[in-house]
């Protein structure tokens, strides 16, 4: 009697010991998903919470002389919830899927956007991808965030 008792000790113990790995691991991974889902909701929040739009006119781009030299203007506006950084470096311009060299490209008011406000982008008009015809001009922030818009030269 006295061996089945140590033996149904043995196999509880081990029993209860087996069940605490168990769930000593589910405690872990289900950490690990749930840093996981907080990294992404920030990502989303932040993504939802800062939002820009291209506001000219499709058929009529202007052309501003800015520091001896003539560039498109493009205006952005800031219609998100938050302030945006918005400088060259943090800032991707892209003109029929090809990316605007920082050196054919300045911007005014940087470096950052107030909810409501509106910015300058400038991209120099002797850039060989702005020849006459339909154009499509793609703004990214480096979190993501963008707007594109299908413009005319003439």
């Amino acid at each position: 009697m006295a061996g089945r008792s140590a033996a149904e000790i043995i196999f509880f113990v081990s029993t209860v010991i087996v069940a605490t790995a168990v769930a000593g691991s589910f405690m872990q991974r289900t950490n690990e998903y749930s840093q996981i889902f907080k990294q992404q909701s920030e990502h989303i929040k932040e993504k939802i919470s800062q939002e820009i739009k291209i506001v000219n006119d499709p058929t009529m781009i202007p052309k501003a002389k800015y520091e001896g030299a003539y560039y498109y203007v493009f205006y952005v506006k800031n219609i998100g919830k938050e302030n945006i950084l918005f400088a060259k470096n943090n800032v991707g311009v892209y003109i029929d899927g090809y990316r605007v060299d920082e050196k054919d490209l300045r911007m005014r008011r940087t470096p950052e956007i107030l909810e409501g406000e509106t910015t300058e982008v400038l991209v120099d008009s002797s850039l060989w991808l702005l020849k006459p015809g339909d154009h499509k001009i793609e703004i990214v922030l480096e979190n993501g965030v963008r707007d594109s818009l299908e413009f005319i030269i003439e």
